[in-house]
């Protein structure tokens, strides 16, 4: 069973090998470049948008970046933004191909017709799960334990970084949609954004699909073109 006091060891144990695991898979890729973007068209203008737009206060998008930035990370990972068949429904998926290298691939038959800003959502949302899963796998610090270790204990194991992001990361998520789209619209517009995705459960009580849905259907009322 899992409390706080024995997941910090839980935790340690799993790192134990993690330099040699990760340096035989950095052997194995041969890759140079640590963020490759192969996204294109619309998916790809909102992706250039969300990096030019969240850069002056290093927004999420900036601070993926910097994980998995070989000069600024000590550590050698890799993440691969792409277009790719997904199940019906699935905006986007953040996938774990080794220790040290993640895929986030977008369902290119949700592309056109949604809002550049629900675009920019499923971008920020799946690279926080990136974040997540490359802490939570090779690179947990101090301050991630403690809240790994809160959230564990939580969920029993179960939709653990979504219960994470609900309480960490949605306030930084609105403000980066809210940037991205120049602040033209209320806190509780971007807000409303930034919860889709997440399950019932986590999200606060006030929350509910209606507004979410509402959010989402201004959104494509402001136009589906990435200018």
């Amino acid at each position: 069973q899992w409390t706080i006091d024995n997941c910090g060891t839980f935790i340690a144990d799993l790192y134990k090998r993690r330099d040699e695991i990760i340096q035989r898979h950095i052997d194995e890729l041969g890759l140079d470049d640590k963020i490759i973007n192969e996204l294109t068209g619309k998916a790809e203008c909102v992706y250039e948008k969300l990096l030019r737009t969240t850069i002056t206060d290093l927004g999420i998008m900036q601070n993926t970046y910097i994980a998995f930035n070989k000069d600024l990370n000590y550590k050698e990972h890799f993440l691969t933004y792409r277009l790719g068949e997904l199940p019906e429904g699935v905006s986007g998926l953040t996938r774990t191909i080794s220790p040290i290298n993640f895929e986030i691939t977008l369902n290119p038959n949700m592309i056109s017709n949604r809002s550049p800003i629900e675009i920019a959502r499923t971008l920020i949302h799946e690279s926080i799960h990136a974040l997540l899963r490359k802490q939570m796998r090779s690179d947990g610090q101090e301050s991630f334990i403690t809240i790994f270790s809160k959230y564990i204990e939580k969920t029993k194991g179960k939709e653990l970084q979504h219960a994470i992001m609900a309480e960490e990361y949605i306030t930084p998520l609105s403000n980066a949609l809210k940037k991205y789209d120049g602040a033209k619209e209320s806190d509780s517009f971007y807000k409303n954004l930034a919860w889709n995705g997440i399950p019932k459960q986590f999200r606060d009580p006030g929350v509910t699909d209606s507004e979410i849905q509402s959010a989402i259907d201004k959104a494509r009322n402001k136009g589906l073109k990435c200018n």
